[in-house]
């Protein structure tokens, strides 16, 4: 009954049922949340949406689709917020963002593309063991990306061949996803989610 409610409030807001309902199966199935974390996950969700000037019903669709692939990080709702974050700023999808980021589960994949990313370069600006050590997707995605812009480097300022050989160095499909990944400051969004679920409620 508490989770119907839970469900028609967010629905005043413009969230589907069915993505609501989504999410709460994956919060109690998947994350192992009582009755009250999960209501309280879904109104988070919702302030969250509210606050970073998103649609809730995607965002909570979203976060009912990703729950599996999160579950491994120990807080997937900040992970979650914090990769939303980077994907508002940066115009890249999170399931995207989430494909570059995987490859630093093991020290195999991370020494493989800390090796290319440090050799385009020119110096030990990535660290393999920090970047796999790191459970975050979005603090690893920054860390990628600021280590490009602290080597001075721009998309606007890469030759035709750095671009190529960028893109294929962090795992992206073609040149248009290196620029979206350089275009973003992820420190003005930082602040942005002030607002409490109880305040939107």
């Amino acid at each position: 009954t508490s989770l119907a409610r839970t469900t028609a409030l967010l629905g005043e807001y413009g969230v589907e049922a069915g993505k609501t309902s989504a999410l709460f199966q994956q919060s109690i199935k998947v994350l192992g949340n009582s009755t009250k974390e999960t209501e309280q996950l879904g109104l988070s969700m919702n302030a969250f949406a509210q606050d970073l000037g998103v649609s809730a019903g995607e965002l909570i669709g979203q976060l009912g689709q990703m729950t599996p692939q999160l579950a491994k990080v120990s807080d997937v709702e900040t992970s979650f917020k914090d990769l939303a974050r980077v994907a508002k700023n940066t115009g890249l999808e999170m399931t995207k963002i989430l494909q570059i980021t995987d490859k630093f589960d093991t020290f195999q994949g991370a020494a493989d593309q800390v090796g290319k990313l440090n050799a385009l370069l020119g110096g030990d600006f990535v660290n393999a063991i920090d970047l796999m050590m790191m459970e975050s997707p979005a603090d690893r995605f920054n860390t990628i990306a600021d280590s490009i812009k602290n080597a001075g480097l721009s998309f606007e300022s890469m030759s035709y061949f750095q671009k190529l050989a960028y893109t294929e160095a962090m795992g992206l499909s073609d040149v248009g996803e290196l620029a979206l990944v350089l275009s973003g400051n992820s420190d003005m969004l930082a602040e942005s989610t002030s607002k409490t679920s109880a305040e939107y409620e």
